[in-house]
Protein backbone atom coordinates (compact mmCIF):
# COMPACT_ATOMS: atom_id res chain seq x y z
CA UNK A 1 0.00 0.00 0.00
CA UNK A 2 2.96 2.07 0.89
CA UNK A 3 4.41 1.54 -2.66
CA UNK A 4 1.32 2.44 -4.40
CA UNK A 5 0.65 6.30 -2.81
CA UNK A 6 4.82 6.36 -2.98
CA UNK A 7 4.58 5.81 -6.77
CA UNK A 8 1.45 8.25 -7.13
CA UNK A 9 2.86 10.85 -5.35
CA UNK A 10 5.84 10.62 -7.65
CA UNK A 11 3.52 10.59 -10.77
CA UNK A 12 1.85 13.60 -9.62
CA UNK A 13 4.84 15.62 -8.49
CA UNK A 14 6.74 15.08 -11.75
CA UNK A 15 3.52 16.04 -13.62
CA UNK A 16 3.35 19.33 -11.83
CA UNK A 17 6.87 19.93 -11.55
CA UNK A 18 6.82 19.67 -15.52
CA UNK A 19 3.99 21.66 -15.89
CA UNK A 20 4.91 24.56 -13.58
CA UNK A 21 8.17 24.52 -15.74
CA UNK A 22 6.67 25.26 -19.14
CA UNK A 23 3.76 27.02 -18.43
CA UNK A 24 2.67 30.17 -20.02
CA UNK A 25 -0.56 32.32 -18.40
CA UNK A 26 -3.15 32.13 -20.94
CA UNK A 27 -3.37 36.57 -20.60
CA UNK A 28 -0.18 36.37 -22.30
CA UNK A 29 -2.14 34.78 -25.52
CA UNK A 30 -4.05 37.18 -28.06
CA UNK A 31 -5.25 36.49 -31.35
CA UNK A 32 -4.07 38.96 -34.03
CA UNK A 33 -5.57 39.91 -37.40
CA UNK A 34 -2.61 39.43 -39.46
CA UNK A 35 -3.36 42.32 -42.52
CA UNK A 36 -4.53 44.90 -38.72
CA UNK A 37 -2.24 43.66 -36.52
CA UNK A 38 -3.04 46.85 -34.15
CA UNK A 39 -6.47 44.71 -34.09
CA UNK A 40 -6.10 42.20 -31.62
CA UNK A 41 -8.36 40.37 -29.00
CA UNK A 42 -7.63 38.49 -25.32
CA UNK A 43 -8.26 34.91 -25.34
CA UNK A 44 -11.36 35.27 -23.47
CA UNK A 45 -13.08 37.34 -26.18
CA UNK A 46 -16.88 37.41 -26.79
CA UNK A 47 -17.92 36.50 -30.56
CA UNK A 48 -18.75 40.24 -31.01
CA UNK A 49 -15.27 41.37 -29.93
CA UNK A 50 -13.70 38.42 -32.28
CA UNK A 51 -16.05 40.00 -35.26
CA UNK A 52 -14.65 43.37 -34.58
CA UNK A 53 -10.84 42.68 -34.83
CA UNK A 54 -10.59 39.21 -36.55
CA UNK A 55 -13.18 39.98 -39.21
CA UNK A 56 -15.69 37.50 -40.75
CA UNK A 57 -15.61 34.07 -40.83
CA UNK A 58 -15.59 31.95 -43.76
CA UNK A 59 -18.15 29.57 -41.89
CA UNK A 60 -20.30 29.43 -38.57
CA UNK A 61 -21.69 26.51 -36.93
CA UNK A 62 -22.41 24.45 -34.06
CA UNK A 63 -20.75 21.63 -32.37
CA UNK A 64 -20.99 18.97 -29.75
CA UNK A 65 -18.31 19.02 -27.22
CA UNK A 66 -18.59 15.31 -26.07
CA UNK A 67 -15.92 16.23 -23.29
CA UNK A 68 -17.53 19.04 -21.64
CA UNK A 69 -21.24 18.04 -22.98
CA UNK A 70 -21.77 21.30 -24.22
CA UNK A 71 -22.26 23.24 -27.31
CA UNK A 72 -19.63 25.01 -28.69
CA UNK A 73 -19.94 27.71 -32.01
CA UNK A 74 -17.32 27.63 -34.57
CA UNK A 75 -15.58 30.37 -36.39
CA UNK A 76 -13.44 28.99 -39.59
CA UNK A 77 -11.72 31.11 -41.50
CA UNK A 78 -8.90 30.40 -44.20
CA UNK A 79 -5.74 28.64 -43.36
CA UNK A 80 -7.59 25.65 -41.71
CA UNK A 81 -7.97 28.15 -38.83
CA UNK A 82 -10.75 27.83 -36.04
CA UNK A 83 -11.71 29.58 -33.42
CA UNK A 84 -14.20 28.21 -30.37
CA UNK A 85 -16.63 29.47 -28.39
CA UNK A 86 -18.76 28.39 -25.48
CA UNK A 87 -21.23 30.78 -23.87
CA UNK A 88 -19.97 33.41 -25.70
CA UNK A 89 -16.42 33.47 -24.69
CA UNK A 90 -13.29 32.14 -27.06
CA UNK A 91 -12.42 28.90 -25.35
CA UNK A 92 -10.39 27.49 -28.14
CA UNK A 93 -8.36 27.76 -31.53
CA UNK A 94 -6.31 25.51 -33.77
CA UNK A 95 -4.46 27.17 -36.74
CA UNK A 96 -3.52 24.88 -38.92
CA UNK A 97 -1.56 26.66 -42.08
CA UNK A 98 0.10 29.91 -40.13
CA UNK A 99 1.00 30.49 -43.28
CA UNK A 100 -2.65 31.35 -45.28
CA UNK A 101 -4.22 31.84 -42.28
CA UNK A 102 -5.26 35.55 -41.70
CA UNK A 103 -4.50 35.12 -37.42
CA UNK A 104 -1.39 34.94 -35.66
CA UNK A 105 -1.27 34.99 -31.99
CA UNK A 106 0.82 37.59 -29.03
CA UNK A 107 1.08 39.76 -26.84
CA UNK A 108 1.97 43.12 -25.56
CA UNK A 109 0.76 44.46 -28.88
CA UNK A 110 3.00 42.40 -30.72
CA UNK A 111 2.02 40.11 -33.56
CA UNK A 112 4.02 36.96 -34.33
CA UNK A 113 4.59 36.97 -38.40
CA UNK A 114 7.72 34.55 -38.27
CA UNK A 115 9.37 32.15 -35.73
CA UNK A 116 12.15 34.50 -34.21
CA UNK A 117 8.93 36.61 -33.28
CA UNK A 118 7.86 33.11 -31.20
CA UNK A 119 11.63 33.16 -29.73
CA UNK A 120 11.21 36.68 -28.68
CA UNK A 121 7.76 36.81 -27.45
CA UNK A 122 7.89 33.46 -25.83
CA UNK A 123 11.37 32.77 -24.49
CA UNK A 124 10.03 31.23 -21.49
CA UNK A 125 8.92 28.49 -23.60
CA UNK A 126 11.61 25.95 -24.33
CA UNK A 127 12.07 24.80 -28.06
CA UNK A 128 12.67 20.94 -28.80
CA UNK A 129 13.60 18.94 -31.71
CA UNK A 130 11.09 16.93 -33.64
CA UNK A 131 11.46 13.97 -35.87
CA UNK A 132 7.80 13.09 -37.03
CA UNK A 133 5.92 13.75 -39.63
CA UNK A 134 2.46 14.90 -40.45
CA UNK A 135 1.04 13.03 -43.29
CA UNK A 136 1.53 16.36 -45.30
CA UNK A 137 5.27 15.69 -46.39
CA UNK A 138 6.34 17.91 -44.05
CA UNK A 139 8.75 17.60 -41.20
CA UNK A 140 8.52 19.32 -38.13
CA UNK A 141 11.79 19.78 -36.86
CA UNK A 142 11.27 22.01 -33.59
CA UNK A 143 8.50 22.54 -31.64
CA UNK A 144 6.90 24.65 -28.47
CA UNK A 145 4.55 22.93 -26.11
CA UNK A 146 3.38 24.61 -22.40
CA UNK A 147 0.90 24.17 -20.05
CA UNK A 148 -1.36 27.17 -19.64
CA UNK A 149 -2.50 28.84 -16.33
CA UNK A 150 -4.82 31.51 -14.83
CA UNK A 151 -3.17 33.41 -12.50
CA UNK A 152 -1.28 30.45 -10.04
CA UNK A 153 -4.27 27.78 -11.23
CA UNK A 154 -2.66 24.88 -14.19
CA UNK A 155 -5.61 24.87 -16.38
CA UNK A 156 -6.01 21.52 -18.46
CA UNK A 157 -5.01 23.46 -21.84
CA UNK A 158 -1.65 23.29 -23.52
CA UNK A 159 -0.25 25.76 -26.39
CA UNK A 160 1.39 23.49 -28.86
CA UNK A 161 3.82 25.92 -31.97
CA UNK A 162 5.44 23.60 -34.48
CA UNK A 163 7.77 24.56 -37.28
CA UNK A 164 8.75 23.22 -40.31
CA UNK A 165 11.44 23.14 -43.23
CA UNK A 166 9.72 22.36 -46.27
CA UNK A 167 10.24 18.76 -48.06
CA UNK A 168 12.66 19.09 -50.72
CA UNK A 169 11.01 17.07 -53.92
CA UNK A 170 6.85 18.57 -52.38
CA UNK A 171 8.46 22.16 -53.03
CA UNK A 172 9.79 21.32 -56.14
CA UNK A 173 7.31 19.61 -57.75
CA UNK A 174 5.23 22.76 -56.38
CA UNK A 175 7.43 25.16 -58.39
CA UNK A 176 9.11 25.86 -55.12
CA UNK A 177 12.67 28.09 -55.27
CA UNK A 178 14.77 25.11 -53.42
CA UNK A 179 16.81 27.75 -51.58
CA UNK A 180 13.63 28.89 -49.59
CA UNK A 181 13.55 24.92 -48.60
CA UNK A 182 16.35 26.27 -45.55
CA UNK A 183 14.05 28.67 -44.18
CA UNK A 184 12.26 27.66 -41.24
CA UNK A 185 8.62 28.63 -41.17
CA UNK A 186 5.51 28.15 -38.28
CA UNK A 187 3.45 25.18 -39.69
CA UNK A 188 0.59 25.65 -36.92
CA UNK A 189 0.09 27.22 -33.31
CA UNK A 190 -3.38 25.47 -31.36
CA UNK A 191 -4.54 25.45 -27.97
CA UNK A 192 -5.09 21.65 -27.00
CA UNK A 193 -7.44 20.55 -23.93
CA UNK A 194 -5.92 17.35 -22.23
Amino acid sequence: MKKVFFTLFILLTTVVTFAQEYTIDIKEINLFNKAQPTKFVPFDATKTQVLQALGQPVKQYKIYNQMDETSEDVFEYNGKTKLYFNNNKLVSFDILNFRSSPITIGKNGNAVKEPKDLENLYSSIPTKKENTTDGESYLFRRSKVATLKKGTTILDMGLEIKFNFMNGSVAMSSGIDPSTLLQEYIKSIAINTY
